[in-house]
């Protein structure tokens, strides 16, 4: 069963004359363990996109399906539980709560679901192994360095096994250096973990770390391009072309 189901998803903003259509009528689906980015120029609706399916807004027609069920549909309590199981989201500048530590961050999901103490140090312990953080677990987020908090809100977004992971223009605020390694972060948690991953970007490098990239032009789904046996600068060529193609800024191949 596909994780994410879209159909024919229209966003209108505004009314009459004034009205603009954000999306024009969106069609797709990510299966388990998938990495998907989706490409466009600024305003093709890519923001308005994920907003939609993390429920910040609301849908002006069609479906969003979620592990099967139609989060269109949900009430405020069934909402609340959809959006603190079901999705994991990766900020542009990590969002960690200064006041916490590192540890305290990365079970905040764990402790807001109410999560047995003895369950939250099991998972709280095999995890920050996992991204080297056990030595940092007392520091406050004033105390570490960009990657530090860059594993710290990828530990934070994978701990609660989300059925869904999203990050909004992930590396906007980043350097090439740290850009490139909060997408093998990115990697690892969906190779290694299992987790699906949406994240949308403007970036093709960005772009080329996912298993398959949707091109948004004017609202619609202009095109896609899937990884398959193709190496990572092989996708980002294909990528830069396509996303041209639809509109999008021009990178050198």
């Amino acid at each position: 069963m596909e994780i994410l189901r879209l159909e024919n998803v229209v966003k209108v903003y505004g009314k009459g004359g004034v009205a603009t259509k954000a999306l024009a009528g969106i069609t797709f689906g990510v299966q388990p363990s998938e990495f998907v980015a989706v490409m466009g120029a600024s305003g093709s609706g890519k923001t308005t996109l994920l907003n939609l399916i993390a429920t910040i807004d609301t849908v002006s027609g069609g479906k969003i399906y979620v592990d099967g069920r139609d989060v269109t549909e949900m009430n405020e309590e069934e909402l609340s539980v959809y959006r603190g199981r079901k999705l994991g989201f990766v900020f542009q500048d990590y969002n960690l709560l200064d006041t916490l530590t590192a540890y305290e961050n990365i079970i905040l999901p764990l402790t807001l679901r109410g999560t047995p103490r003895y369950d939250i140090e099991r998972e709280a312990g095999e995890i920050m192994r996992a991204f080297g953080l056990t030595e940092l677990a007392g520091k406050f987020p004033s105390e570490l360095s960009g990657g530090e908090r860059q594993r710290t809100a990828c530990a934070r977004a994978l701990i609660g096994k989300p059925s869904l992971i999203m990050a909004d223009e992930p590396t906007g605020a980043l350097d090439s250096r740290n850009s490139r390694n909060l997408m093998r972060l990115l990697r690892m948690m969906n190779e290694t973990y299992g987790a699906t991953i949406l994240t949308v970007t403007h970036d093709p490098a960005v772009a080329s770390y996912a298993t398959r990239v949707l091109f948004l032009r004017d609202g619609r789904l202009f095109n896609e391009v899937r990884r398959g046996g193709k190496t990572d600068e092989e996708l980002y060529r294909e990528v830069v072309e396509i996303n041209a193609a639809a509109g999008g800024e021009s990178y050198a191949v």
